[in-house]
């Protein structure tokens, strides 16, 4: 059997939730200026440990389940983010306030609290954009590779190893690319930094939103 089409089929839908800016994204840019692309790789971690999850129920049928949370999760969601665009805003003045290292050697020691893992824990489970996408364009996914592989035991471990890699490159690239970044923009990395906060914030707000309404 041919399998070319299918495993096409997995990494250009998946391009598409994985290469959207999201919260995700900003936050990895943030912890990366600091530190590198262990901060992307680590909240790749966090992510699949949310997503395989997820992929497990979806094959066996939950998908309306999802659908059904998502004004919960998205509140919830929604106030972290708006937490985490706090701290990431006082430490983005700071970084403009104070000189480059003292400002790096700060915000390196918040890493210890503000843990990557976490983050890719948080805003994967708490991100309504992201199980939406599952239960919708991800679902068709899991359809389309059932069709293909009948046997559980073997599409399962098919379509996740084939998604989730993209998963890592990306977020591990655009950390990597944040702490170069940072020897280029030196004190104006602040001001980089205070946009990402501010788009996080935006997202935030957007979550708790559309939770109300």
């Amino acid at each position: 059997m041919d399998y070319l089409p299918i495993i096409a089929e997995i990494i250009f839908i998946t391009s598409s939730g994985v290469f959207s800016p999201g919260p995700l994204t900003f936050s990895v840019v943030s912890k990366g200026s600091s530190s590198g692309w262990k901060a992307g790789f680590l909240a790749a971690v966090g992510h699949a440990t949310v997503e395989l999850p997820l992929i497990l129920l979806l094959f066996v049928g939950v998908g309306q389940l999802v659908k059904s949370l998502s004004r919960y999760i998205s509140f919830i969601g929604g106030l972290f983010l708006v937490y985490f665009s706090v701290l990431q805003m006082k430490d983005s003045l700071r970084m403009m306030r104070d000189t480059p290292q003292a400002s790096m050697n700060e915000s390196k020691a918040k890493v210890l609290y503000r843990s990557p893992f976490l983050i890719g824990v948080i805003l994967s489970a708490f991100n309504p954009f992201f199980l939406l996408w599952w239960a919708t364009a991800g679902l068709k996914i899991v359809m389309d590779v059932l069709e293909v592989i009948p046997s559980l035991l073997l599409a399962i471990p098919f379509l996740y190893i084939f998604h989730v890699w993209m998963d890592f490159l990306w977020l591990s690239l655009i950390a990597h690319l944040s702490y170069k970044g940072k020897y280029v923009f030196g004190r104006y990395l602040g001001y980089v930094l205070l946009l990402f906060s501010i788009l996080l914030l935006y997202y935030g707000v957007i979550f708790i939103t559309k939770s109300i309404l």
